[in-house]
């Protein structure tokens, strides 16, 4: 969901008779119009909502809403990319399920070991909301301390912070 509430960034491989079936970023709204951007998957807004970062074929980039232009970040393998508040961007491994955080100077930081899927950074930029085992933790990026958020049986996943950082949406699966 786009920081001002009006659009959304998903991943689809529907088609029309100008698009290959290929994973890409779609652009909606709320009453169901929607146009594709790209080529890739795993989109996130840029703060501001202007813009957005995904991934495609290993490859981390960063686009306009508007415009066609792209600039690739310079990571390899990885997947999920994510903004950080305070600059940068967090990534999880593509072949090294690891949590990643990219700094603004370039220095990638290697933060823990993930069970894959995305992590997400809390709005104030201190802890990050991943799976580890079946289960959802936060992650401080200070301490580097984790605390598991879930116990119930299944597996929890996709964690979403609401937008004041008090509160974390999940998917379970009994």
């Amino acid at each position: 969901i786009s920081p001002d509430g009006a659009y959304m960034l998903y991943t689809s491989v529907k088609t029309d008779e100008n698009t290959p079936r290929v994973p890409g970023i779609w652009l909606g709204d709320f009453e169901g119009e929607a146009r594709r951007l790209c080529d890739g998957r795993r989109a996130a807004w840029q703060p501001g909502g202007k813009g957005f970062v995904f991934e495609r074929d290993g490859r981390i980039f960063e686009r306009a809403i508007e415009g066609a232009e792209e600039r690739e970040v310079p990571v390899q393998k990885m997947t999920w990319p994510e903004y950080h508040p305070q600059g940068g961007f967090l990534l999880v491994g593509d072949s090294e399920p690891y949590l990643y955080r990219l700094h603004e100077n370039g220095t990638l930081e290697k933060l823990i070991r993930t069970h894959g899927g995305p992590a997400r950074i809390s709005p104030d930029g201190r802890f990050v909301a991943l799976r580890l085992g079946p289960h959802i933790h936060v992650f401080d990026l200070e301490t580097k301390e984790t605390r598991q958020l879930t116990f119930q049986p299944g597996v929890q996943s996709y964690p979403v912070w609401s937008e004041d950082g008090r509160a974390l949406c999940y998917v379970s699966s009994a």
